[in-house]
């Protein structure tokens, strides 16, 4: 279902106004607009290009979800993509911004934190968008950069919960357990790394490059979210590295328990090894075997089979076989 939000700033004083007025609106002197398109319809994708005059291929890059992180520069605007989570979820949803001089319009398809953020902030301070549709895109853009780090501090405390259970995990069940956690972990740090680096080349255009609709006062703002996006790539990269150290040497110490259980188990057919080959000597079914005359014959080959086990448990022992 569609849903609209349109404010306007005129003379310090902010209004909603009805999304068909925006146009009209956005020809008045001094006049300051947001627009916000929550699920758009091909209606209002259309009004995008009749009547605010946005090229029409950036307005079905906007209803196309599969598009990566981009800006363009248009004659009459400037065209942003980005890609963020909704909130409480790991699959990407699509931003978009439609920026120039007057105006800044977004369109997404599901509800983005960053975007009610700033709305609830701009109802309690209309001196926002005073400053500039460009303030506003960098507001938004601000919060889902810091939407990121709980996503980070939850794979980062994965990580840290997987590293105090690693050496004792010896269960087949706990194994398998573990390494669903671990795959967990990593594909969710490969989803946050995705959208990251996209949008840290987003972040590096803008603020790096002049454009006319960012003014030289908010360009500064753009720079402080690319330094945010730089520590998020950076902390993405060092949990890619943990997460294939740890996935080794997890591994490792898999393998090792297994050779631990393997010299238990040899250990332990030693230790019977020696009463079966004397049995099994005594066993056959030959005519002329002395011993089988003998009369504590049966006593002494039990003690043999007695002594000889000791004797191997003893010396399984003393090298930690078991």
């Amino acid at each position: 279902m569609v849903t609209t939000k349109a404010f306007l700033v005129e003379n310090g004083k902010l209004t909603k106004i009805p999304f068909a007025d925006a146009p009209k609106a956005r020809a008045r002197k001094g006049a300051m607009l947001w627009v916000d398109i929550e699920d758009p319809t091909k209606k209002e994708l259309q009004a995008l290009v009749k009547q605010f005059g946005f090229h029409h291929l950036a307005v079905e890059d906007s209803g196309n979800m599969r598009q990566r992180c981009k800006v363009e520069d248009y004659d009459n605007f400037i065209f942003i993509v980005l890609r963020l989570f909704p909130k409480g979820e790991y699959e990407a949803t699509q931003l978009n911004f439609f920026l120039d001089d007057n105006i800044v319009i977004t369109t997404h398809f599901k509800c983005v934190e960053a975007v009610e953020n700033v709305a609830c902030e701009l109802e309690k301070n209309p001196a926002l968008l005073q400053r500039g549709p460009d303030y506003i895109t960098y507001k938004i853009i601000d919060y889902a950069v810091d939407g990121l780090f709980p996503h980070l501090e939850e794979v980062e405390s994965g990580l840290d919960h997987f590293e105090e259970e690693m050496l004792t995990a010896t269960a087949s069940q706990e194994v398998v357990g573990m390494l669903s956690r671990l795959f967990e972990l990593k594909r969710r740090n490969l989803a946050i790394r995705k959208i990251c680096w996209p949008m840290r080349d987003v972040l590096t255009t803008l603020s790096h490059m002049q454009y006319r609709y960012i003014r030289p006062e908010n360009a500064v703002y753009f720079r402080d979210v690319y330094d945010h996006m730089l520590r998020i790539t950076d902390i993405t990269e060092t949990n890619r590295e943990l997460l294939s150290a740890m996935m080794e040497a997890y591994l490792a110490t898999i393998s090792n328990n297994l050779n631990v259980i393997m010299k238990k188990l040899t250990a332990i057919a030693g230790i019977f090894a020696a009463p079966v080959l004397i049995a099994g000597i005594y066993g056959m079914n030959f005519r002329n075997m002395p011993e089988l005359e003998f009369e504590y014959g049966y006593y002494i080959a039990l003690g043999e089979m007695f002594v000889a086990s000791i004797l191997m448990f003893l010396y399984f022992r003393i090298n930690k076989w078991i």
